[in-house]
């Protein structure tokens, strides 16, 4: 390298990403995951700084932070860069490691050392991918030099070899196997469905089935060897490996009956780095900079506490219900309800067996669910260890509940089992910085920081939801249903007032708090990554919103942002009850019998989308209540919807993609028929 060009930009990534953040059983799971890849990725550009190299982009000091970050540096020789970069790979890939160990036995109570449990360290040094590149930096040339990077960055990640976990063939002894045996063979982690089981918990069931360990092991876990699973139970004296006594670890880190590998054992119990104030991060840079392996303190208590506050899925689909019943306002005529919801709720919280409260004295109880009806079984009581005794007296509280719940016109309250799960993604990002000088970069890193503040400024600290990833430039958000439209709408004005000359897209799926949570996951990235694409000749700004069921059925459309005021419009109407919801299932079959939508002839267009519109204006119109609603004002509703009808058209400009506009009409009734209706004048 020529001395008079010493600066080169350094780009460094760590996976996996979006597979290790949707294998998730739990919202603790996957909020966890999120925090994870972020303090991960703080720590890498933290180490880069500390060998002499600038951080561009992000903004470090963020709460949440993508998989990457951008550098520069001066290099004396290109062997110092290499040095550089491995030493930065390799202090995140042993931090992983070592963290995961003091994790793991922190968990399980502090007296397994982890390390001896045959493929357990293997899976924790096998999981990380990092990748890294650094590439000259021409002075005066800063946007070509960075497009020349990331073109080495991009071809770089094509030319790793995959990890593969060979310990069960080691030194030829295990079960037949060759030495160098390549993968595991056994039980795979109920979480991620790729790793062995390296800890499990007996349940009631296993031991009534198995009776011993070596009996469990062989038939449930599929594995001879006992040294290679830590089990979770009662002493027994005929069992000499690793076992911990149940006792000493909460169901909230592995339930009965569950088996976790390495790595999703790590996830669940992570403590994740404090940084939520400047206070805390100028402490976290100092602490980095004076000892590596800083957070070790957070793993010495004994027991270990987590101390993570995480709405479950059931608990954020109520959300707005809990903080109701607990908010005192005399002028709401809920007085009654919140009286009955004090019994009901006093009940759920000592649903557990009394020793259950002794041995796990310290974490939150996460028993929403028995706030659902459908889940009061003597087999869903027995299956979560729920003391079946009280199952009588919990129906009862919760009939007496239920029935004070107000359905008046301005008033409709129901225990709705459904939540939203939100992804926001900025459009042409990439691009975006390869086409920007380095004050570019900057100033777009700290409009990012300032907008990923303002969205959790938004939800936290209410009955909205919880942010479980905020990094700038993409977002993952668990919400209640009540007042996200208007939410919604709140991010879109903030992201126009901060005047990026940007875009973003965004992934909207309301779930049955019984959905996977993986599945709900990869089915918010997989629309996000569809809306994008069906926009992208559009300037992107899409919006996929999608209905998963409880059956698991799944419905979906695709809209401008422009069309988010509609949605919001619509919903409310038809919650308000201005609208019978008939409407729309009566347009839908008058477009079916009429044959309308598909492939068109181009000169029919025009003549078929206002047939369309008239039908639906005249439905409206049928539909309302003419007691609230004006023959005028249903007309112009109709004219309203004129636009999103008549974007529609599709493969140059020949396909009406009618069901399309359906599901936007669909997706506004069933958000109307799950979400509650609060007094306006008392909504907080």
């Amino acid at each position: 390298m020529s001395q008079s060009n010493p600066t080169h930009f350094f780009i460094f990534s760590l996976g996996p990403v979006q597979s290790f953040i949707a294998q998730a059983r739990k919202a603790q799971d996957l909020y966890l995951g999120c925090r994870m890849v972020s303090d991960y990725c703080r720590y890498a550009a933290l180490t880069f700084v500390q060998q002499g190299g600038i951080i561009l982009f992000p903004e470090v000091s963020s709460a949440s932070l993508t998989n990457r970050f951008v550098g520069t540096i001066t290099l004396a020789n290109v062997d110092t860069g290499e040095t550089i970069g491995e030493k930065v790979a390799e202090a995140v890939q042993q931090r992983f490691k070592d963290e995961g160990l003091a994790v793991i036995k922190a968990a399980l109570g502090g007296d397994i050392d982890p390390s001896q449990i045959k493929g357990l360290k293997e899976q924790l040094e096998n999981h990380l991918q990092t990748y890294w590149i650094f590439s000259p930096y021409k002075e005066g040339s800063y946007a070509e030099s960075y497009r020349e990077a990331e073109r080495i960055f991009g071809m770089s990640k094509h030319l790793r070899t995959p990890k593969a976990l060979a310990y069960q063939g080691e030194n030829a002894d295990y079960g037949g196997f060759l030495q160098g045996f390549l993968g595991e063979t056994g039980r795979k982690c109920i979480v991620d469905g790729e790793r062995n089981v390296k800890v499990y918990r007996w349940s009631e069931q296993d031991q009534a089935q198995y009776k011993t360990a070596d009996v469990l092991m062989r038939s449930k876990l599929f594995l001879n060897s006992r040294d290679e699973v830590v089990l979770v139970g009662k002493e027994k004296q005929d069992d000499a490996g690793p076992l911990v006594n149940i006792n000493d670890v909460p169901p909230k880190f592995i339930q009965d009956g569950e088996g976790l590998s390495a790595v999703s054992l790590f996830k669940r119990c992570y403590k994740p780095d404090e940084i939520g104030g400047e206070a805390e991060n100028q402490a976290l840079w100092e602490a980095l900079y004076k000892k590596s392996d800083f957070w070790k303190g957070k793993y010495s208590a004994k027991p270990y506490l987590q101390e993570i506050e995480l709405p479950t899925t059931a608990k954020t689909a109520l959300l707005d219900t809990l903080n109701r019943m607990e908010w005192k306002a005399a002028d709401d005529g809920l007085e009654n309800g919140r009286t009955k919801f004090k019994v009901l709720d006093e009940r759920v919280k000592t649903a557990r067996p009394e020793d259950f409260y002794n041995n796990y004295p310290k974490y939150r109880v996460e028993d929403e669910e028995l706030y659902f009806e459908d889940n009061h079984t003597q087999s869903y009581f027995k299956k979560y260890n729920f003391e079946v005794g009280k199952l009588d007296e919990i129906k009862e509280a919760h009939r007496e509940f239920k029935a004070t719940l107000p359905k008046t016109e301005d008033c409709k309250v129901a225990l709705h089992p459904y939540y939203a799960l939100v992804a926001l993604d900025i459009d042409g990002l990439g691009k975006h910085l390869q086409n920007i000088d380095k004050e570019g970069h900057e100033k777009t890193a700290e409009q990012l920081h300032q907008f990923a503040k303002e969205v959790t400024k938004l939800i936290e600290g209410g009955s909205k939801g919880r942010v479980l990833h905020a990094g700038g430039d993409d977002f993952l958000l668990m919400l209640n249903l009540h007042g996200l439209f208007e939410l919604l709408g709140a991010i879109q004005t903030e992201w126009n007032r901060l005047n990026t000359g940007l875009t973003y897209s965004a992934s909207i799926i309301i779930a049955h708090y019984k959905s996977p949570l993986t599945r709900a996951v990869q089915t918010t990235k997989a629309e996000l990554k569809a809306v994008k694409t069906r926009f992208d000749a559009d300037s992107k700004a899409g919006i996929a919103c999608c209905f998963m069921a409880k059956s698991g059925a799944v419905s979906m459309s695709y809209f401008k942002q422009d069309n988010l005021n509609l949605l919001q419009e619509l919903f409310q109407a038809l919650q308000q009850g201005d609208y019978s919801p008939q409407f729309i299932f009566q347009f839908a079959s008058n477009m079916e019998t009429l044959g309308l939508g598909g492939e068109t002839d181009v000169d029919e267009q025009e003549q078929l989308r206002n047939y369309a519109l008239r039908e639906l204006k005249r439905l409206l119109v049928r539909a309302r209540d003419s007691s609230r609603v004006e023959k005028e004002a249903a007309v112009a509703l109709g004219n309203r919807c004129s636009d999103l009808l008549f974007e529609q058209l599709r493969v140059g400009r020949t396909y009406f993609d009618l069901p399309n506009f359906l599901q936007f009409l669909k997706m506004a009734e069933m958000a109307a028929k799950h979400t509650n209706q609060w007094p306006q004048d008392t909504s907080k």
